[in-house]
């Protein structure tokens, strides 16, 4: 995950997209998961890795989206340097949200509550 973030970073996306990977029936991916062979993220590891990640953001400009359905909760933003703190409260990137606290709030449910 700390990789993840920083080749982000890196990139300076425009654009930046998260979704998770889900195995179809029939592929050779399915397979791997049926057998073991490929292990997929629970849905409380997902919101946290992808919150790990978010956190760990220092963008400016960038539209986010992790809102396709294969997303377990879905968020959208725009970040912007010195604009508050962004979902999770430490990162260096602010994420303003149409969703806004309600979606940090929905993070932190999903990730406090499954764990719990």
């Amino acid at each position: 995950m700390e990789g993840t973030a920083e080749a982000l970073n890196r990139m300076r996306p425009r654009l930046l997209s998260a979704l998770r990977i889900i195995p179809i029936r029939g592929t050779e991916l399915h397979d791997q998961a049926a057998n073991g062979a490929f292990g997929q993220l629970t849905e409380w590891q997902a919101v946290h890795e992808l919150r790990h990640v978010i956190e760990r953001l220092d963008l400016e400009g960038t539209v986010f989206r992790a809102n396709h359905s294969s997303n377990v909760v879905p968020l959208r933003g725009k970040a912007a340097t010195g604009q508050g703190t962004p979902v999770g409260g430490t990162g260096r990137t602010a994420w303003l949200s149409r969703a806004g606290q309600g979606v940090a709030r929905a993070i932190a449910y999903v990730a406090v509550g499954s764990a719990s």
